[in-house]
């Protein structure tokens, strides 16, 4: 191995850093440093020993107190060690006197301190408690409550109770009553003690009802008989032993037939009590007819018979039945004759009218016969033979009218103007009881005539007829007749109509009727049932509606307004059915 050494280079020497402590020297303890060379890639490190420091100690005096010694205190800076000397004694504390905190009573201990002049401490002691100092008072026994002696502590007022002796018990006095019982009602009865307030009190039983027989109802037809039982001692009475009523006694109704104008009546009476009984009798709805117009006028005669107490009759009027304006003339001259029955004949049954007339009429009646010879044949005359007999007549029924008005005597009354050639106005103003002047009411006038006549009268003068009624529309009586009309009275006409004749005939009973006591009805397209039933109507003192059962409510209306409950039919149920009858009712 060969080598050698050239040019020699001197070593560095460490570049050592600054001195790191790596452990502290304490007072007790070496410690130790290290530095470490910088160059690099050497890392060498060199150490060295750090001399341990030893104690500083610094010197505190503690002075003694009451209660801990005095001494000497040397402390060291570095560390926790300490030591003491010149150790002195406690000086002990230097009290006042003793003060009460909490005072001593009867039943607790109390409490005492006293305090230190110098350090303030506080010394504390307890005192005995005192124990009751007990005075007595005696409570006598009552009647109710026992004696005892009551013991109070004078200093604290405690108490307690001893030596118990037994109540006295009440010392009642006799029962008194207070209040007195009744029949129905408990009483009561009191006591007093003497030796106290106390009352006692105790319940008195009701006496019970004492029931004496005091009286006997006898029964009555509607009540029982019975007796009378009232209570001695009280006004408590009741009723016992009862005996059936034996009822009423009643006789036989006695009947007042109801008309159909007015109610009738049943009346009985018990002849025991005297009580009446009554049974209202509605008034009927009648249906006047016959097998014919003339059997009709027949019945209607009957019934104006019946209703006037079965007299025969003074007068009777005889008219056409195969024709209206006669017999719808005369009803005015039937009201001024007494009410008299109009009768329409034909020549086959004149016969039968002289028959009916001899039956029903007076010897000395007056007979007239409304119309010419065409229209009623001279042959009745011939069968009337004995009777006083007129013929009103004249060229044609208007003048008919007039004969017929001037025999009734027409002066100052109010008069109805009514078409001659349509029977339906005339027929409701038939039970008027006003006379009637028929027109012919589609012209344009009154005939000469009529003009005459109405001016004999006097019309322009204050004693005149004063009011005309012209019954139906224009169509049936025309304005130029109204027209002259009212030149010839010192009032206009009041024209009394309706949308038909059916409200028209229920206008004429509005205007003429104040408060009928029923209605008639006639059939309404057709006259014969109707022709001769003005006269009855009158005796009813009622209005004659015209109807049919298809036209049934105008007449059902004006009888809800009268508050009709029946009515006087002319005419058979196969015109005027029972239905519609009860329709117009309300039934």
């Amino acid at each position: 191995n060969y080598s050698y050494q050239d040019t020699v280079v001197e070593a560095l020497g460490h570049d050592f850093g600054n001195w790191e402590t790596v452990k502290p020297a304490t007072c007790l303890e070496n410690g130790t440093k290290r530095q470490t060379c910088k160059r690099k890639n050497c890392g060498c490190v060199q150490t060295e020993t750090i001399k341990m420091l030893g104690h500083d100690y610094k010197t505190t005096v503690v002075a003694p107190t009451c209660t801990e010694e005095g001494y000497t205190l040397k402390s060291c800076s570095r560390c926790t060690d300490f030591y003491r000397s010149n150790i002195t004694k406690a000086k002990g504390h230097s009290f006042g006197s003793w003060s009460t905190k909490v005072a001593a009573t009867c039943e607790s201990d109390g409490t005492e301190t006293r305090t230190c002049s110098v350090c303030k401490a506080t010394d504390t002691r307890t005192t005995d408690k005192l124990g009751h100092d007990y005075a007595s008072s005696v409570k006598a026994p009552t009647c109710t409550e026992k004696g005892y002696t009551t013991y109070t502590c004078k200093r604290c007022k405690a108490s307690y109770d001893d030596n118990y002796t037994d109540a006295l018990g009440h010392n009642f006095g006799a029962w008194k009553t207070s209040v007195a019982p009744t029949c129905e009602k408990n009483g009561t009865q009191t006591r007093k003690c003497s030796r106290c307030t106390e009352t006692q009190s105790s319940t008195l039983s009701a006496l019970g009802h004492d029931f004496q027989k005091t009286k006997t109802v006898n029964p009555t037809c509607t009540e029982k008989g019975y007796s009378v039982y009232t209570c001695s001692r009280c006004p408590n009475s009741y009723n016992d032993d009862y005996v059936d009523s034996p009822g009423h006694k009643f006789g036989k109704w006695t009947t007042v037939e109801a008309t159909v104008t007015k109610e009738g009546s049943n009346t009985r009476s018990c002849s025991a009590c005297g009580k009446k009984e009554t049974t209202v009798l509605p008034k009927p709805s009648i249906r006047v007819y016959g097998k014919s117009r003339y059997e009709t006028a027949f019945q209607i005669a009957d019934r104006i018979k019946k209703e006037n107490g079965g007299q025969a009759f003074k007068c009777v009027i005889i008219a056409s039945g195969t024709d209206f304006a006669d017999a719808l003339s005369a009803s005015y001259l039937a009201k001024v004759k007494g009410n008299a029955p109009i009768l329409i004949t034909s020549k086959a049954i004149n016969q039968q009218i002289a028959d009916y007339i001899r039956k029903n009429a007076a010897s000395n009646a007056t007979v007239y016969i409304v119309g010419g010879t065409g229209a009623v044949t001279a042959d009745m005359e011939k069968k009337l033979i004995g009777f006083n007999v007129k013929r009103l007549a004249g060229s044609n029924r208007y003048d008919t009218n007039i004969a017929v008005l001037k025999e009734a005597g027409v002066t100052k009354e109010q008069i109805l103007i009514a078409s001659g050639s349509d029977y339906a106005d005339a027929l409701s103003a038939s039970a008027v009881g006003k006379p009637i002047l028929l027109v012919a009411g589609k012209t344009s006038g009154l005939t000469p005539n009529q003009k005459t006549y109405l001016n004999s009268l006097g019309s322009k003068d204050a004693s005149a007829l004063s009011q005309a009624y012209i019954i139906g529309g224009t169509g049936a009586v025309s304005a130029g007749i109204e027209k002259q009309v009212n030149s010839l009275f010192k009032n206009k006409a009041v024209r009394v109509s309706g949308k038909n004749r059916y409200e028209t005939s229920v206008a004429v009973a509005k205007k003429f009727f104040k408060e009928p006591k029923t209605m008639s009805l006639a059939y309404g397209l057709n006259y014969p049932d109707g022709l001769c039933g003005g006269p009855l109507a009158m005796t009813y003192n009622c209005p004659l509606i015209l109807t049919t059962d298809k036209t049934l409510d105008a007449a059902k209306k004006y009888a809800s307004e009268i508050k009709a409950t029946n009515t006087v039919t002319f005419g058979g149920s196969a015109l005027i059915s029972d239905k519609s009858l009860d329709t117009i009712l309300g039934k």
